[in-house]
């Protein structure tokens, strides 16, 4: 479980990074066994209204300002059962 000072931007791939920075095709993703975790403070959007002009960049209010972030977060390792609960365990948690 992920417990944070903060909400973050998290996912989870089925493959390694270096796998998905270079595959050319979806086709080209290959199952790692693992998941490789991602947890980030925030994203910035993709793209914008077009790629071949100036706004072809994320609109506004999608776009992270660059400036020092700061963030934590602990992992703790639960084992959920019958009587023990994700939402009982998550509720008993604080940072």
């Amino acid at each position: 479980m992920i417990v944070a000072d903060s909400l973050l931007s998290m996912s989870s791939w089925a493959y390694t990074e270096e796998n998905v920075n270079n595959a050319k095709n979806t086709i080209d993703l290959k199952d790692a066994g693992f998941l490789t975790l991602n947890i980030d403070l925030i994203q910035m959007g993709l793209g914008g209204n077009d790629s071949w002009s100036e706004i072809g960049e994320p609109v506004e209010k999608y776009r992270v300002p660059a400036k020092h972030y700061k963030y934590s977060f602990y992992i703790k390792p639960i084992e959920v059962t019958v009587e023990n609960k994700l939402s009982d365990l998550a509720q008993s948690l604080k940072y």
